[in-house]
């Protein structure tokens, strides 16, 4: 307390500035050892008697396109439940980078009193290469978004709802105990930025 107050000011940034440093680390390895999220709308897990099992589609599927257009991670379920249980011709590539012709016809499904449309697929994120000085880049534009969507949830007031405590955070880990490495590290990068 008797030091100067911009010393003092320096100790009180410190531990925010190492959950910063922690987290834009976190990321750089993430980026460098498993490489960048891509746009590539790949399906994670099909769902057992549901349109896209009947159909054929597979887990490890990247949809190319539905009906001639081309799909990203980000417009796969939309461009789904556009289609108002439409057929639609999936385009799909296996790891085999071979393609095939799949016609999926989505049904309704009836959430919160709004009907969507869904084929019973979970899509994942596909991880590409990169290297290490791309790695940083990506860690500073993810740094750069995370700080955006805390200070946009900040500036809606619903800080209440978006904040959780040491014991939501050790259920989050628990609930990830067998998703391997690369999802823990991604959440250790987040929780030190969030802090």
């Amino acid at each position: 307390n008797k030091r100067p107050v911009h010393q003092r000011f320096g100790v009180i940034l410190a531990g925010p500035l190492a959950s910063l440093l922690v987290g834009y680390l976190g990321y750089v390895l993430l980026f460098a050892v498993y490489g960048k999220p891509s746009m590539t709308a790949q399906i994670g897990q099909v769902m057992p008697g549901k349109p896209a099992a009947v159909a054929g589609l597979r887990a490890g599927d990247k949809v190319v396109s539905i009906d001639g257009k081309a799909v990203t991670i980000d417009t796969l379920v939309p461009t789904i439940d556009a289609s108002k249980g439409s057929p639609m011709d999936f385009l799909v590539a296996d790891d085999t980078k071979a393609e095939r012709h799949v016609v999926v016809k989505a049904e309704k499904d009836s959430t919160g009193g709004k009907d969507v449309y869904r084929i019973g697929v979970r899509p994942t994120f596909v991880f590409e290469p990169c290297s290490f000085g791309v790695a940083w880049v990506e860690a500073a534009s993810t740094t750069a978004q995370y700080g955006s969507k805390l200070v946009s949830i900040v500036k809606a007031g619903k800080t209440k709802d978006a904040v959780g405590g040491p014991v939501g955070i050790a259920q989050t880990f628990y609930a990830l105990a067998g998703t391997g490495a690369q999802t823990r590290i991604e959440l250790l990068a987040s929780l030190s930025l969030s802090l």
